[in-house]
């Protein structure tokens, strides 16, 4: 999960730190900041290396503390600015457990994704070498003419459907955002030129260079009376 998140990350002009947090149990990358946006802004990447019996308890009593010290000599002051990101398979964690790491009001503002590997392996095998960018979200959001996202509300989508990933992601990371995929928007402008004659488009333009207040009823008539001919 932690590769994938890189990918977003990086496609998004965030800076992966060149230095390494090591860690025993956990896999740790740091994002030091976005390029393009003026603001201190940092993320903690962080995924077990193997099945723990209670990783959320090694965490807020134990290894939160340690990723601290470690990330004080990497950036000044990043501590107070930086999203602990916890990724986990959803059958490794109790949901009771989540909510009380999340809502944890010490050492880092935190966020748990959870994700089943059918859910993850999907993602990437449909995202391949795209960019996930807004439009691409926006694109499968809306798959299946939105029935998908029907099926997601009613809580009636397949467990392991990528679809739930993507729902997770969008709550989970901020700066993502949903948007229209840009192929499916018309040109509205296009469109109605190509429905138009040769002597409509210079009364189109005419149309669109008035005020309607400014007209009175003569002068409405004979426009109407020019897109007609």
């Amino acid at each position: 999960m932690i590769n994938f998140l890189k990918k977003v990350f990086l496609e998004r002009d965030y800076i992966i730190s060149n230095q390494h947090i090591t860690d025993e149990y956990f896999d740790i990358t740091f994002i030091e900041g976005n390029i393009s946006v003026n603001k201190e802004e940092y993320y903690l990447l962080v995924q077990s290396k193997g099945i723990l019996d209670d990783c959320i308890k090694l965490l807020l009593e134990k290894k939160i503390e340690e990723f601290e010290s470690k990330i004080k000599p990497i950036k000044a002051g990043a501590i107070k600015n930086c999203t602990l990101i916890l990724c986990a398979e959803a059958n490794s964690l109790d949901i009771s457990k989540v909510l009380m790491f999340e809502e944890d009001p010490f050492s880092f503002k935190k966020n748990v994704i959870t994700y089943t590997q059918s859910q993850l392996s999907n993602l990437i095998e449909i995202v391949g070498e795209e960019r996930f960018s807004d439009s691409f979200i926006g694109l499968m959001l809306s798959a299946s003419n939105g029935k998908k996202f029907d099926s997601f509300k009613e809580g009636k989508i397949n467990n392991h459907d990528y679809y739930n990933l993507i729902m997770m992601l969008m709550i989970k990371l901020p700066f993502l955002k949903y948007s229209n995929n840009a192929a499916e928007l018309y040109d509205v402008e296009s469109v109605i030129n190509a429905n138009l004659n040769s002597s409509q488009l210079p009364v189109k333009e005419n149309c669109l260079s008035l005020s309607l207040d400014d007209l009175n009823d003569d002068e409405l008539v004979k426009i109407i009376l020019d897109w007609e001919k």
